[in-house]
């Protein structure tokens, strides 16, 4: 069970290799960086106006909640499964979830280059 919540409590310098290869494809950079301005503005840090910056970037791309929710949570998880991703973002603390976010656009941007 600690295994499965390392994020929390632990940088990472890898996405597990599926769900990389599945969510953080040139498709999701845009959603990623729509979202991830939308998380830098939050001044008061709770899961609800987290909640409100991954809907409000799902609807300002008019896509459904999971082509921002999915990658994001390879974002800031590294991996594909974890809990509401309101509440895993808001533990994991804006500054630590800005930075894996910018870790996973990077590792978006090596995939485009190499395509």
């Amino acid at each position: 069970m600690a295994a499965a919540c390392r994020y929390f409590y632990e940088d990472f310098s890898e996405f597990d290799a599926d769900a990389a290869k599945k969510h953080l494809r040139p498709v999701a950079r845009q959603p990623l960086e729509t979202v991830r301005a939308k998380l830098a503005a939050i001044s008061d840090w709770t899961a609800e106006n987290v909640h409100d910056a991954i809907q409000g970037a799902a609807d300002e791309l008019g896509v459904g909640m999971g082509k921002v929710g999915m990658p994001l949570r390879v974002a800031v998880t590294g991996a594909g499964q974890s809990p509401s991703m309101d509440v895993t973002v808001q533990a994991i603390g804006q500054q630590r979830s800005l930075q894996r976010i910018d870790m996973a656009l990077a590792y978006i941007a090596e995939r485009e280059a190499q395509a």
